[in-house]
């Protein structure tokens, strides 16, 4: 055994073959290869593979310390080839590479009751089976971050990195399991720069409590999970509820994206439940296999474009105020009512284009001295459809087929 009484330790070596306890209680322990570049294979039970620095998950359960650190920044790239349970680490777990991280195609994956640390430079994927309580990740090259949890995951401060980071590329993070929550208590960012780079958070139960930012063009996405249960509702502008993902006005104020995403395509009813107004978003779209309501008016939304895919009834009759509406209700008989404060137009939002329902009415309202633009196409197939402005502008076909 090596007992450090709660000091540093720091073993280098390009092989290693741990049989006896490394005791670092409340400390650091550092394992690390000696040749820069060489590759780190964390589950393999052999030293065999070239310059490769190879520790078993058996090796590692005999390492006590506050914290463990894997690698350095010179180091190769880092693969998870099994389950690792390092059961003596009592706060956090650190890989750090000059590359990047893989689980072996989802061969592995990290327990641990307390932080993951990732510092590397390129892509990392440890998308499935991990379950770790809190996780940082900083991506300073080319690469994007793929992570998900078996439940509730915190992103937060772990062995000095802050948040989670990467270099102008996507980013996305998931809490898997039925009514998991997602807490985002440090910045998720891309960099903020003018590319494509892109946010997707999924789990049934978010707090977002800081700033959640993609590239100048890319796409934040906030989605309930659909692997323990498809259907979950989703509350704008109320709080999280059993089988409901509750967004505050508050919280969707801390995205800044080109487009915010809300919902799914297997996602359930959406409720607009208070006055929403995403300041930092250009496009919102709600997406659901339900429909979406403003519970008796008492929700609204400002925002400058809004798309709405759905597959049931849209009631979004007063006190919203967008400048251009894109609507798909693919279900039939089912309605379109919305209603503006001021101007509206038809357009093109996000991927869909004009208004369209499915043999259903459609009951569009501009607002006082406003003028509803119809610049993309208004097709209900048949039905009534009723517009409402004190001026109107038409360049677009107005179809009731039928």
């Amino acid at each position: 055994a090596w007992a450090s009484g709660g000091g540093a330790v720091n073993l280098t070596g390009d092989k290693m073959a741990l049989t006896a306890a490394v005791n670092a209680t409340g400390g650091t322990v550092t394992l690390t290869s000696a040749t820069a570049g060489d590759a780190i294979d964390l589950g393999s039970g052999t030293d065999a593979v070239a310059d490769t620095l190879e520790l078993s998950d058996t090796e590692l359960d005999l390492v006590t310390a506050g914290t463990l650190r894997i690698g350095a920044t010179d180091a190769g790239a880092i693969t998870v080839s099994a389950a690792l349970t390092p059961a003596n680490v009592s706060t956090a777990l650190s890989l750090l590479s000059d590359e990047g991280i893989g689980d072996s195609t989802n061969a592995g994956s990290i327990t641990l009751a307390g932080g993951l640390r990732l510092d590397v430079d390129t892509a990392v994927d440890l998308s499935t089976g991990n379950d770790v309580d809190s996780l940082a990740v900083a991506i300073s090259g080319t690469g994007t971050l793929e992570f998900g949890d078996t439940d509730g995951l915190t992103v937060t401060t772990v062995d000095t990195t802050t948040g989670v980071t990467s270099n102008a590329s996507n980013i996305s993070i998931t809490a898997g399991g039925d009514d998991s929550v997602l807490t985002v208590s440090q910045a998720i960012t891309t960099g903020g720069g003018a590319d494509t780079s892109s946010v997707t958070l999924t789990a049934d139960k978010m707090t977002i409590g800081a700033g959640v930012t993609t590239g100048t063009n890319g796409i934040a996405t906030l989605a309930p999970e659909s692997t323990a249960d498809a259907g979950d509702a989703i509350d704008l502008g109320g709080a999280d509820a059993t089988n409901t993902l509750g967004l505050t006005d508050a919280e969707l104020d801390l995205v800044t994206a080109t487009t915010l995403r809300i919902g799914a395509t297997n996602a359930g009813a959406i409720t607009v439940s208070a006055a929403v107004s995403p300041g930092s978003v250009t496009n919102l779209s709600l997406l659901s296999d339900a429909g979406i309501g403003d519970n008796l008016n008492a929700g609204s939304i400002t925002v400058t474009n809004l798309r709405l895919d759905v597959d049931t009834a849209v009631d979004l009759s007063t006190g919203n105020d967008v400048d251009t509406l894109a609507v798909n209700v693919a279900d039939a008989s089912n309605a379109l009512t919305f209603g503006d404060t001021d101007g509206l137009t038809v357009g093109v939002v996000d991927g869909t284009t004009g208004v369209t329902t499915n043999n259903a009415q459609v009951d569009l309202t501009g607002g006082a001295n406003g003028t509803l633009t119809i610049s993309s196409a208004l097709a209900w197939g048949g039905g009534a459809a009723n517009l409402t402005g004190d001026k109107m502008a038409l360049t677009a076909a107005v179809n009731a087929t039928g």
